[in-house]
């Protein structure tokens, strides 16, 4: 049994490593303060201490908080002097000694031979050298003593030509944190002995990313770059007792070549030590109970530190029981020892001042719970536990916002962090109080007083939002696109929002590189050039060509993707974010109420990556086949369809451009009928703190089936597959909706069957694209590869077409305050589409502006201005360039005035602006 109090671990708002609160640095001596004054429990750390045993201190905000044993007595730190080592490389960087960390030492140490030659400075600081091993460089992980014993000599005597000392010393270096006792190296292997108190001065200044007092003595860049796992996942491990000859003859800094722990690729860098998933436990975190960003140096005998950077902490012991490195194991003491460390802090109870995040940023609340596995029954953490949380704003509007199980929190299906992520829109304090509730299926229910209070129900703290940043990208911006009773969506700190989006590939999700995907149909390899360094990505490259998809859609100015998260028995099926046993054709005994949190956080990074490249989030939640309809509850709003709802808003909802669509084809195969479709939409719209816009989609003609939702406040948008005079639909429905009291924003989503392509894209352009546009409409295009799309640049006319006319839209004209007025067009040439023939369209604000679009420009059509008295300039638009004609013209309304010839390529379409003068 864990022998540890679980509590409220922090709050974490950025992914980034940087600490939370604001730090003062140790004069001469460090200042000690009463624990209580910096939210720290005093009786859990005198816990603390007495299970550590030997000489430490734990330093909060840049105060002792607590100290036992002698802290002025050095001794030597073991491998904790490794990063040590690793601090006065990067010194070596910072004064231009070495170029680079991965600089081959051979540069410097010339007798290395054969592919010790290729050895860098990154090899030797993340034990994959090779060196005195069978492998070469890079090749593989071993712990290596000799690599670091050659580390040292090739630093000391190499590079800065020093004794260790005078180059750790140095003022511009270590020396410049005022050490109180002074630091000792052993001859042989310049190991370090420090005071307790002195190292934990090494240690605060890696926390503070280089920073001491006023001076940044080594670039934050190098934290942000080097303080991170540097050795791959998948890095196997050296071959077991294949140790090379010491032809060096340099020894050992204290061990072999192979020893002291298995464990290390994938959560070693630069001799720290990391909370990530490794090769040997690629589902939990190194430390399950720890929080996420927990680092620590280790070294033999009990010599170790830790750093807690969200929580502003250090914890620094020597000759200390911290148990074994045991990574993974939810029951090792030292995964005991980090959990009580981090639970001294009590986050609620420090000041709002201390932690912040741009307005429209996800916060993200952390709390240690019930511990559990994704795929526990009595009770299921996702259905049996209700975590709701409650946030309100510097004006006093409550937000109550549903939280998830997460397991450990770093994508481990084993764990207790328990999470709610907000998007806070409104700068200044806010405060929250946490609704923690157990009971059977409680996690489906509406009634706030269902179940029993359990765990840290009833927690509250504080937090602050800033400002908008200039550098905001994307959707980040302009903060929640919302449904504001009109024809078009809008920011709520930015301008009205026009889609031109993809509508394919449907299963968008169903790529190789996500966790638990076992029909992975995409690889979207073509996609892997545009992947860019400093882009988000896992696994060691795993994520980077959905990434790179994502990126080629944006620099098209395509701005959103259509995808279902679950089709479980639709035309794809490989889709779904289920842990348990899935039969992908469906199946009703199917476990649908265990969720696959890695799969999930993976979805969360691609998902986050596209709303900061622009690009809106366009979920559909069933699919047209009767297999995928009945997978949830047999197609009844039961306990497996809310909990999908609630999981899917809990987990993304944060994100502030994204709708929510019911269903595929509702009426199609299974028909839900629209009461039911009315029903799935109301449990959504409880659920949804951010009131999403929700639409549904449909098959055959919208005005047979798409009426019964006319004037339902659930709905805010249509989902339309039609593909027969389209402007006219448009226009019809925005009337329609008006009448019924409810304007809505007419979405035309599928021109199914008719598939777009490089081919087909100029009738498209003609036949759907500017109709929808200047009927005032929006328009998604489904793709002639279907759920084979995986290269998007085989569609770039299509994309180049949708951004002219969408740029034309939002650069030029007021499109939110106009309306479509065909009538005024005369003796128009009309385009003989495939499934329709197009007459020319009009799209105005009466006395600002009047445009017209003609599918051919031929000579002879004319636009009423009877009922305008202004005069106006007339320019025609290529919509084929995106570019004006040079030539304009003055006309005057109050009459029916010739629109005259377009430039050339009359048989070609053509837009002609009139704009009142």
């Amino acid at each position: 049994m864990r022998q540890f109090s679980l509590v409220l671990w922090a709050i974490v708002f950025v992914s980034c490593w940087c600490p939370a609160g604001e730090s003062v640095f140790p004069g001469e001596h460090w200042e000690h303060r009463d624990p209580a004054d910096l939210g720290v429990d005093a009786a859990e750390l005198e816990k603390l201490g007495a299970m550590l045993g030997g000489r430490g201190c734990v330093i909060k905000d840049g105060y002792v908080v607590h100290q036992w044993g002698d802290p002025s007595e050095r001794s030597d730190w073991m491998s904790s002097a490794k990063p040590v080592l690793s601090t006065l490389l990067f010194f070596a960087l910072k004064e231009g000694k070495i170029g680079s960390v991965d600089q081959p030492i051979c540069e410097f140490y010339s007798e290395l031979r054969g592919d010790d030659r290729e050895i860098t400075f990154r090899h030797l600081g993340s034990m994959n050298s090779g060196f005195r091993r069978v492998e070469g460089p890079g090749e593989a992980w071993a712990y290596n003593d000799p690599a670091i014993q050659l580390y040292q000599q090739t630093l000391f005597d190499k590079v800065f030509k020093e004794d260790p000392h005078t180059v750790a010393e140095n003022t511009h270096r270590l020396g410049a944190l005022g050490l109180e006792d002074g630091l000792q190296w052993r001859e042989d292997t310049r190991r370090l002995k420090a005071s307790v108190r002195d190292f934990a001065r090494i240690v605060w200044f890696w926390n503070n990313q280089g920073q001491w007092r006023d001076q940044q003595l080594l670039p934050a860049g190098y934290f942000d770059e080097y303080m991170r796992p540097q050795t791959a996942k998948d890095l196997p491990r050296t071959e077991k007792g294949a140790e090379t000859d010491d032809y060096l003859e340099i020894g050992t800094y204290g061990g072999g070549s192979d020893h002291f722990t298995k464990f290390g690729a994938g959560i070693y860098g630069f001799n720290w030590w990391f909370n990530e998933t490794g090769r040997d436990h690629p589902d939990t975190r190194t430390w399950p109970y720890a929080p996420a960003d927990t680092i620590m140096s280790i070294g033999f005998g009990g010599n170790c530190s830790a750093i807690f950077p969200e929580q502003n902490m250090i914890l620094v012991c020597a000759k200390g029981d911290w148990g074994k490195l045991e990574a993974g194991n939810a029951d090792s003491r030292m995964n005991q020892v980090l959990a009580l460390a981090a639970g001294v802090v009590k986050e609620a109870e420090q000041p709002a001042s201390r932690i912040s995040v741009p307005k429209w940023e996800a916060v993200s609340i952390d709390f240690a719970g019930p511990a559990h596995k994704v795929t526990d029954n009595d009770p299921n953490p996702f259905l049996d536990y209700r975590l709701q949380m409650s946030f309100t704003s510097p004006n006093g509007k409550t937000h109550h916002v549903p939280g998830y199980f997460d397991g450990d929190g770093n994508s481990g299906l084993e764990g207790n962090v328990w999470r709610v992520k907000f998007a806070p829109g409104e700068v200044g304090e806010w405060t929250y109080q946490a609704s923690f509730r157990k009971g059977a299926q409680i996690a489906i229910s509406l009634d706030a007083e269902a179940g029993e209070s359990a765990s840290f129900d009833g927690a509250q703290g504080t937090f602050t939002v800033t400002d908008i940043p200039e550098s905001a990208p994307g959707h980040y911006r302009f903060g929640r696109l919302d449904y504001v009773g009109e024809h078009y969506l809008k920011f709520v700190d930015g301008p009205y929002w026009l889609k031109g989006g993809t509508d394919s590939p449907e299963d968008f999700l169903a790529y190789e590189g996500f966790a638990n995907t076992e029909k992975a149909d995409h690889q979207y390899d073509n996609h892997l050039q545009d992947w860019r360094e400093g882009d988000p990505d896992w696994n060691e490259g795993a994520g980077k060509r959905i990434i790179g998809a994502l990126n080629y859609l944006a620099s098209q100015q395509v701005n959103s993707i259509y995808f279902l998260p679950m089709n479980v028995g639709g035309d794809g099926d490989n889709v779904h974010p289920f842990y348990g046993r899935i039969k992908l054709k469906g199946d009703p005994e199917n476990d649908n109420l265990h969720y696959d949190v890695k799969k999930m956080s993976q979805w969360g990074i691609v998902f986050d990556h596209a709303q900061r490249k622009g690009i809106f989030l366009h979920f559909v939640l069933n699919e047209a086949e009767k297999e995928n309809k009945r997978e949830l509850d047999n197609a009844e709003l039961g306990p497996e369809r809310k909990l999908f709802y609630r999981e899917m808003i809990a987990r993304f909802g944060h994100f502030p451009a994204l709708q929510w669509n019911i269903s595929e084809e509702y009426n199609l195969n299974l028909d839900l009928g629209p009461e039911r479709v009315k029903a799935f939409a109301k449990y959504i719209v409880d659920v949804d703190p951010y009131d999403h816009p929700v639409t549904v989609h449909h098959s055959s003609r919208a005005k047979k089936v798409w009426k019964p939702f006319l004037g339902d406040k659930n709905f805010m948008a249509t989902s339309f597959q039609e593909n027969n005079n389209v402007g006219q639909i448009v226009e019809d429905w925005r009337k329609w909706t008006r009448e019924a009291g409810h304007p809505l924003v007419i979405g035309m989503d599928e021109f199914f069957p008719d598939l777009s392509s490089a081919e087909n894209h100029a009738r498209h352009r003609k036949e759907y694209l500017w109709p929808t546009f200047l009927s005032g409409g929006n328009v998604e295009f489904i793709l002639k590869d279907l759920l084979k799309t995986d290269d998007f640049q085989k569609y770039e006319p299509l994309w180049k077409d949708m951004a002219i006319a969408r740029r034309f839209m939002e650069t030029e004209l007021p499109f939110w305050q106009m309306e479509p007025r065909d009538e005024l067009l005369q003796d128009a040439a009309e385009f003989k589409g495939e499934k329709s023939t197009v007459p020319g369209q009009v799209f105005m604000k009466s006395d600002e502006i009047y445009v017209a679009y003609l599918p051919i420009a031929a000579p002879g059509a004319k636009l009423d201005l009877s009922e305008t008295a202004k005069r106006y300039t007339l320019r025609w638009f290529n919509p084929r360039t995106g570019t004006y004609d040079v030539a304009e013209r003055q006309v005057e309304g109050g009459a029916v005035i010739e629109l005259g010839a377009a430039p050339n390529e009359a048989e070609e379409d053509w837009v002609v602006v009139l704009r009142g003068e």
